[in-house]
């Protein structure tokens, strides 16, 4: 049995993204049902305010961020995404969401894509002491003229769709 993941929301580790648009495709490998550990979501979350910054990956006990949210209001309710092999589920950067622990005797393997629209940009960012906050991409894409990350760089962030009116 391996633990689960915290409750988080995606926006938490891109801080350095100005979009508010961004998504993440969720692509288990195997059917994953909840004895396997899939991913959970709140219903309804992306829209509750003042949770950007939810950075609880490594907390695996659900439990208790799920009771200071319900006492703070929130409707906390739960949905385990039970996808069959090549099923897809897709969650705004907003979402709270975390994982059951893998309960089976088989390993959980899924890939997390995730997917920027053309508007997102680079910004710095600096948690709550004050420390500037990255992100991998940054070393891996190439920089602008300003010295600052490209968010846009073609050979790191493919364009995977583009309304046809946008299409060149």
């Amino acid at each position: 049995m391996t633990s689960g993941v915290g409750w988080h929301t995606d926006k938490a580790y891109w801080s350095n993204c100005t979009s508010d648009k961004l998504l993440t495709a969720w692509i288990p490998l195997h059917d994953c049902d909840e004895a396997r550990g899939p991913l959970v979501v709140m219903d309804g979350s992306h829209q509750w305010q003042g949770l950007d910054h939810l950075r609880h990956f490594n907390q695996t006990n659900l439990v208790d961020l799920e009771l200071q949210l319900a006492e703070a209001g929130k409707a906390v309710a739960k949905v385990p995404m039970t996808l069959k092999k090549g099923q897809v589920s897709f969650h705004h950067c907003r979402t709270i969401h975390g994982s059951y622990p893998n309960r089976s005797q088989e390993r959980r393997l899924a890939l997390a894509v995730h997917l920027q629209d053309d508007d997102n940009r680079y910004q710095s960012f600096k948690n709550s002491q004050g420390q500037d906050i990255h992100i991998f991409l940054e070393n891996l894409c190439r920089k602008l003229p300003n010295g600052m990350p490209d968010f846009n760089d073609p050979e790191i962030f493919p364009v995977l769709w583009q309304a046809d009116d946008e299409a060149s």
